[in-house]
C-alpha cells in the first residue's frame, strides 16, 4: 500500500504539485526531480534541500492527451507556454 503524506500547501512548488493534482487528470502525469527526492525524504523522516520548481512527467502511454492535459492545467495556473 502507498502511504499518504501531507505536504502543507504553502507555495510554490508545492502550490503547483496541488492544482494538477486537484485537476483529476492523475493517469497524465507524475512527480520527478527534486520534489520527489524531497518527497521520499519526508517519507523517510529526513530533511532533504528545498528546491524552488515542479518537475512533472507526462505519461503518453496512459494518456496520449497527456501533455495538453498537463498544459491545460499549467497556464490556468499562470504559466506561459
Amino acid at each position: 500500500m502507498i502511504p499518504t503524506i501531507h505536504i502543507p500547501n504553502t507555495g510554490h512548488p508545492w502550490s503547483t504539485v496541488y492544482a494538477v493534482a486537484a485537476a483529476n487528470i492523475s493517469e497524465s502525469w507524475l512527480l520527478t526531480g527534486g520534489l520527489m527526492v524531497q518527497l521520499h525524504a519526508i517519507m523517510g523522516g529526513l530533511t532533504a534541500r528545498p528546491t524552488t520548481d515542479a518537475d512533472l512527467l507526462a505519461d503518453l502511454m496512459a494518456d496520449r492527451r497527456g501533455i495538453a492535459r498537463l498544459r491545460g492545467v499549467l497556464t490556468a495556473c499562470g504559466f506561459e507556454t
